[in-house]
């Protein structure tokens, strides 16, 4: 109850500021509003009504318009394909008949004929400056055939428009030149002269194979139509106002039976309990307080025969107004208070939405209490989805690691606990826990913070292999220049024995096989020493996607022997790249002999690319559908010399070199697999400014 003061003699102002609508009583401002709300519900069905009409009007003229348009273009087509070939192989191609060669005459012709039976039909095949007068383009085809020159991509135009004050369904077609048109639209010396004779040298040549040549215009009557559908959606707003009145008339009924009456019993109760005080018992009557009569609390300095006063006041408004008023004062406490905590909570909430690391908060039975926004964007959830939840629920499919951390290890020591955790999908979370303790030493609550350490971790292994493969580069220079100079010598000794040895094919045979492995460890130290030097061409932007094609289209041949089919997902337009586009080449042909010898029963090998605008690079996806790489091997595929081939299949320096490849071009390559399914070798090559 909302209690108010009142100096004796005085007006109270709040009468006096309540004019126009609020002058109304509470009943007939419900009334008034429900009224409104029906009336717009009807005007909503009548709208919804003619606007699904119109609709389907227009997709039967749609529809009408295809048939006309084929059928012209059908008899254009027997005009272009046969009358006009036979004419010129009986009269030879000097003939013009204009009634048998012109395809816009012939469709205008077979038009006037269909109209004569269907009238609602219009049709125009029209150009601007075209030969005859009666193809000349009005203002709005002239229009339509500048925005078919401006947007040569599209074929079709269709809508409702106003001519001659009809409403008609428009449908625009746009007609190109052929080259069997040119013997009459090219150049003027060709022409037929019976064409010239009739319509002249000036107008209609110089054309070309594949230029504008006009519009083909279908137009179909919608006035009838349309009438026919405002009188149905009018028909259907009258009844929907109809039900309406009746549902209104049933709402004010049911209103006045069941709250009116029961308002008028409490405001009864009022007056019976001001009736039974009085007011003449002197200075103690004026001072009893409204708790006496259950009426609730006041403050200390409102006596209360003002109280009993302002009652007898309200005692001649209406009796929905005086309740209503009590309520809005309980309702106004209650709103300080709901609006006291809901600061509160908010800007408990805004502490958690400011960090950026995942942060949620548990209760002792790992139930989601509050979550902040960095948890819900990474996952794509809404708090509806969370809040009460089991934290060992959430996100199983996922293979995410917080159902199986260290909470329960905080919740029994009641100390912080910082672990790192590992997902199936490669991602590395550092986690803390830290438990919330009340005054009596016993947990109540948890705070798990979660920071993505994933790309920190990449960064460190890059480094990692950066610092391996240089101390193997410097090992691998030393040796090689050593290592060569004897090779030299033994190829220069093999050639002289095979001068010497021409009439003994074993020995030959056995130099041969010398001078085989000679020149395959020759072949192995060269990439040593270009894995060792870092060795670089000369950078030029180049096309990405043309180096891949051919890589691809060198082993097309192997791997359609072996049975396995080469996927490419290039996407077009990709920014040009400075490159070294015969060492990454390289690279490209080394991924796809891997995938090649991994897939020994045949397979499937995807090679996708795509830019990503927010890195500025251009992603790289080798995968195939081979024997996949175990998770213990993932990590050592690019260190020198392992492998796990045989001996005469590599010598395991071709990861290592495209590795160094890569990295030579400021990029990265990133491996992942699942043993026995697949395995994805990921490029990424940053975009040089200005590409």
């Amino acid at each position: 109850m909302k209690w108010s003061h009142e100096v004796p003699g005085q007006r109270s102002s709040g009468g006096e500021r309540r004019t126009g609508i609020q002058s109304l009583s509470l009943r007939v401002r419900f009334f008034l509003g429900i009224g409104l709300i029906l009336l717009g519900f009807c005007l909503v069905c009548a709208y919804v009504i003619y606007r699904q009409g119109r609709m389907l009007l227009e997709s039967a003229a749609h529809a009408k318009s295809e048939i006309v348009i084929n059928a012209v273009e059908a008899s254009q087509n027997y005009v272009r394909d046969v009358l006009r070939p036979k004419i010129y192989e009986v009269l030879g191609r000097d003939a013009f008949v204009l009634e048998a060669m012109s395809t816009s005459f012939v469709a205008r012709s077979v038009m006037d004929r269909f109209n004569a039976s269907m009238p609602e039909y219009h049709f125009r095949r029209v150009a601007i400056g075209a030969r005859n007068p009666s193809s000349e383009a009005n203002p709005h085809e002239v229009r339509m055939i500048q925005h078919f020159a401006r947007h040569p991509e599209e074929k079709d135009w269709r809508g409702i428009v106003q001519e001659g004050g009809e409403s008609q369904f428009m449908r625009f077609r746009p007609v190109y030149f052929r080259q069997s048109c040119l013997h009459c639209h090219g150049a003027v010396e060709s022409a037929p002269p019976a064409l010239l004779e009739l319509y002249g040298r000036e107008r209609g040549f110089g054309r070309r194979e594949g230029d504008l040549a006009g519009v083909i215009a279908v137009g179909i009557s919608m006035d009838v139509a349309l009438s026919e559908l405002k009188g149905k959606a009018f028909s259907v707003f009258m009844s929907s106002l109809f039900g309406a009145v009746l549902l209104f008339l049933a709402i004010s009924s049911l209103f006045n039976r069941l709250v009116a009456h029961d308002l008028r019993g409490i405001l009864n109760i009022f007056k019976e309990g001001l009736g039974d005080v009085d007011t003449g018992q002197g200075e103690s009557s004026a001072h009893a307080r409204p708790a006496d009569l259950g009426l609730g609390t006041v403050p200390g300095d409102l006596r209360w025969a003002d109280e009993l006063r302002h009652f007898e006041e309200l005692r001649g408004k209406d009796e929905i107004e005086v309740i209503s008023q009590a309520a809005r004062g309980m309702a106004d406490r209650l709103r300080e208070n709901q609006a006291r905590l809901r600061g509160n909570f908010e800007m408990l909430q805004s502490i958690f939405d400011s960090i950026t690391d995942m942060v949620i908060l548990l209760d002792r039975d790992f139930r989601i209490r509050m979550v902040n926004k960095a948890y819900l964007k990474r996952y794509s959830l809404g708090e509806s989805d969370v809040l009460g939840q089991l934290c060992s629920a959430m996100h199983l499919a996922d293979g995410c690691p917080f159902h199986s951390c260290g909470m329960r290890k905080a919740l029994e020591s009641r100390e912080p606990v910082l672990e790192e955790v590992r997902t199936t999908a490669g991602e590395i979370f550092l986690m803390h826990f830290y438990p919330v303790v009340d005054e009596t030493g016993r947990v109540v609550s948890m705070v798990r913070y979660a920071r993505d350490i994933t790309q920190q971790k990449r960064i460190e292994e890059q480094i990692r292999n950066a610092e391996k493969l240089a101390s193997v580069g410097q090992l691998a220079a030393g040796i090689a220049h050593e290592i060569n100079n004897p090779l030299g010598v033994i190829l220069c000794h093999t050639d002289l024995l095979k001068r010497q040895l021409q009439s003994e094919p074993q020995a030959l045979s056995d130099v041969g096989t010398i001078e085989k492995h000679t020149l395959n460890c020759k072949r192995i130290v060269s990439d040593l020493l270009k894995f060792a030097r870092g060795e670089s061409g000369s950078m030029q932007l180049k096309a990405v996607n043309h180096v891949i094609e051919e890589a691809a289209g060198m082993l097309a041949h192997q791997f359609s022997r072996q049975g396995i089919s080469i996927d490419l997902d290039l996407a077009p337009d990709l920014p040009l790249l400075a490159m070294d586009e015969e060492r990454l080449k390289q690279v490209f042909v080394n991924l796809l002999v891997n995938a090649r010898q991994a897939m020994e029963e045949g397979g499937v090998m995807g090679i996708a690319s795509r830019y990503l605008p927010a890195s500025r690079q251009i992603e790289l996806r080798f995968r195939d559908t081979g024997k996949g790489i175990p998770p213990e091997i993932q990590k050592r595929i690019f260190d020198p010399f392992f492998s796990t081939k045989d001996s005469s299949e590599g010598t395991g320096i071709g990861l290592s070199v495209s590795y160094g490849i890569v990295r030579d071009h400021r990029g990265e390559i990133l491996v992942q697999s699942e043993p026995g399914l697949w395995t994805e070798f990921t490029v990424l090559l940053p975009v040089s400014e200005g590409a």
